[in-house]
């Protein structure tokens, strides 16, 4: 199989990549340093063309774009596995929620107790020369999360590092819709 000619294929902007999201859509963050960067920036231009557009995430690192806005939360509303200040400051803002979880359970919950998630969007590090895109610091949730995911995106961070694991620490470019 021809990686670079897929990789090539699937290359898109941010802009493009969340024209998928649709208003009532589930779209994952997924966790920590993993959040989306410019995928974030692009859906938050979208703000007034959608409603209802419901986001998870945690221990968020930096304030998301989509929750900037006075009224974003008429269009997002945040949902934190496990809230950093972040995500307490998106909480009292009015349109975020937070679900307890034992953080030992979120893989099992994704799989067993969820609807599939319409968009999964999240950083990632280099394509390897096997097609192979690793989660980095963040991997702990992420395959199984995105084994029940509708549409995965990923934004390349030539900065994230490559963690090895066991299972479940990368995804295949066959299985990314758009990289950004």
């Amino acid at each position: 199989m021809d990686y670079q000619a897929l990789y090539q294929q699937k290359l898109t902007t941010p802009e493009e990549a969340v024209k998928v999201v649709k208003s009532g859509d589930w779209v994952d963050y997924t966790w920590c340093t993993n959040h989306p960067i410019a995928l974030d920036k692009a859906l938050a231009k979208r703000k007034d063309e959608l409603t209802d557009v419901k986001i998870r995430g945690g221990v968020t690192m930096w304030m998301p774009e989509i929750a900037k806005a006075e009224d974003a939360g008429d269009h997002f509303t945040w949902h934190s596995w496990h809230c950093s200040g972040i995500d307490r400051k998106i909480i009292s803002k009015g349109m975020g929620y937070f679900g307890p979880m034992r953080y030992s359970e979120l893989p099992r919950f994704y799989r067993e107790n969820l609807a599939p998630v319409d968009v999964v969007m999240l950083q990632t590090t280099p394509m390897d020369a096997h097609g192979n895109f690793n989660f980095g610091l963040a991997a702990s949730h992420l395959a199984d999360l995105m084994s029940r995911a509708k549409c995965i995106i990923v934004e390349v961070n030539q900065n994230m590092p490559w963690v090895y694991g066991l299972t479940g620490t990368e995804i295949n470019i066959k299985d990314v819709a758009y990289v950004v």
